[in-house]
């Protein structure tokens, strides 16, 4: 899997510049039908 590029550069002239408000995403409850045919796996420890 491939990292991730900077979308801005930090620079001594705008490191006190807000960066710009991200798009807020919405949040859905998944249905019982379909939480009773997930697998639910534990951790390898």
């Amino acid at each position: 899997m491939a990292k991730r590029n900077a979308e801005k550069e930090l620079t001594d002239r705008n490191w006190d510049q807000e960066d710009e408000a991200e798009e807020v995403g919405t949040f859905s409850l998944a249905s019982e039908e379909v939480l009773k045919n997930r697998a639910i796996k534990k951790a390898k420890r």
